[in-house]
């Protein structure tokens, strides 16, 4: 057996979640970069005209985040071999990010029922999109953090060999 896939199979399964999810959202990005226009009008009308324009900008941007996202599945695989305080910093940003993307879900919601208004720029399919999907993934991907530095924390805790 190599050792890659000796090595995986000591990563819990909340961490190859997070991984996947990471991965999976970084394949998104690359599709963008490289021209796909599927569920571009998701994520807002702006964003879909840049898109669809091939800005630079734009483009530059998603093959960035598409690396920054395989960058985050790197990290959920490696975990249980990171200090201390970076999983902590990890845990932080995790909570972070799910405190602020529960706050946007219910701004969205807000906005399809109608007390507050949708900009021009994210219009109306870019807020079903962020309800229906973007919000909840992002959430998930930062429930899926959370649980794998929780796991992480618990396997180091029962370990005398990692303290």
């Amino acid at each position: 057996m190599s050792r890659s896939r000796s090595r995986l199979r000591h990563v819990p399964p909340v961490a190859l979640a997070a991984a996947a999810w990471a991965a999976l959202f970084a394949l998104t990005s690359f599709a963008w970069a490289a021209g796909a226009t599927t569920g571009l009008s998701t994520l807002g009308t702006e964003i879909e005209r840049q898109a669809r324009e091939a800005d630079t900008a734009f483009v530059a941007l998603v093959w960035v985040t598409g690396v920054l996202k395989l960058a985050a599945a790197a990290i959920a695989l490696s975990l249980d071999r990171l200090p201390r305080r970076v999983l902590t910093a990890i845990a932080v940003a995790a909570w972070v990010l799910l405190v602020y993307e529960s706050a946007e879900l219910i701004q969205h919601v807000l906005m399809l029922a109608g007390p507050v208004d949708t900009p021009e720029a994210l219009g109306d399919a870019g807020v079903e999109g962020h309800v229906v999907l973007w919000d909840p993934f992002w959430i998930l991907g930062a429930a899926l953090f959370i649980g794998a530095v929780r796991k992480s924390r618990r396997a180091r805790s029962s370990c005398a060999c990692n303290n």
